[in-house]
């Protein structure tokens, strides 16, 4: 039922993919996928926690000082703040690493795969900012999309994030590394 044209463009985008893979990099994928899956859940059920203590200690604590939506507004940015770092890792490139750059280079359907992984990680992040905000301030719907996308924005490209993000990144894997040569 597609046009002659689209169906043209599909045998040449699939033919083109349907090359084998090599054993190094089936390899490379196998890899990065585990990494990106330890990843992933570290710094989610670290975001959960630290979401999760905040939402059942820090708002009571909060609303107790001030008004109610000031309280609301000051739990929202602390939470966001404290998982600020944890959040920066979920959804920072693995650009540094050498692995995603030999598959970034060995294709265009490995850079499509690379580019919708970094998506999922961005969506990933999203929902949790918008659990965040959905749980202490109550927004409506586009206002509450924009600020999931500033807050994203921020976490990205705020060198505080970054640097605390890489801080406790750089520890932890010294402390792994430490644990396994006990």
């Amino acid at each position: 039922m597609l046009p002659q044209r689209w169906q043209t463009k599909l045998e040449t985008n699939t033919s083109d993919e349907e090359e084998a893979e090599t054993e190094e990099q089936q390899s490379l994928w196998r890899d990065c996928l585990k990494q990106l899956g330890i990843v992933i859940l570290i710094h989610s059920v670290l975001s959960m926690a630290t979401i999760a203590l905040m939402l059942q200690f820090g708002k009571p604590f909060i609303h107790g000082l001030m008004s109610e939506p000031w309280a609301d507004i000051l739990t929202a940015w602390l939470t966001i703040f404290l998982c600020a770092p944890f959040l920066w890792a979920l959804m920072r490139l693995g650009s540094h690493n050498e692995k995603v750059l030999t598959l970034w280079n060995s294709g265009r359907s490995a850079r499509v795969k690379i580019i919708a992984i970094q998506l999922l990680r961005i969506i990933i992040a999203a929902a949790f900012i918008s659990f965040i905000l959905g749980h202490t301030i109550h927004l409506g719907g586009m206002l509450g999309i924009f600020l999931v996308i500033a807050f994203i924005f921020i976490i990205i490209f705020s060198p505080i994030s970054r640097g605390r993000g890489e801080r406790m990144t750089k520890t932890f894997i010294e402390n792994l590394t430490e644990r396994e040569k006990l």
